[in-house]
């Protein structure tokens, strides 16, 4: 495939690794977002034997999704978020101090620094 042993993975399947038990809500998904660790460039390659209607996706039921270049997403959804808040699966403090630490535009890290504020004010 894309001749590393290790893979990265991103997105809701990451929780698995600290979580393996984690609410059905949060395990959902059926699409595992990886990178190669070492070769990410080679990340693509991964995508013919185990992407989607490959064997592996027909055999398993889920499939992973390359994420090309190096790119590592952030959670976006809303309700995921909320929901490992809620079964205090993420402290909510520590969330709080994750957007400065995001390699992004400063009006972004504000806006999710934002979402972040008001989501935890929600819950309370």
């Amino acid at each position: 495939m894309s001749g590393d042993t290790e893979l990265l993975v991103f997105g809701s399947w990451a929780i698995l690794g600290t979580f393996p038990e984690a609410p059905e809500d949060l395990r959902a998904s059926i699409e595992v977002d990886v990178q190669a660790k070492n070769l990410s460039e080679r990340t693509d390659f991964i995508d013919g034997a185990l992407g989607e209607l490959s064997q592996f996706h027909a055999t398993y039921g889920f499939y992973e999704r390359p994420l090309p270049g190096g790119r590592r997403p952030r959670p976006e959804q809303a309700s995921y978020v909320t929901t490992l808040l809620v079964e205090k699966l993420i402290d909510g403090e520590t969330l709080m101090a994750r957007p400065e630490a995001l390699p992004v535009a400063a009006e972004r890290r504000e806006s999710i620094g934002r979402w972040v504020r008001l989501t935890l004010e929600d819950l309370v």
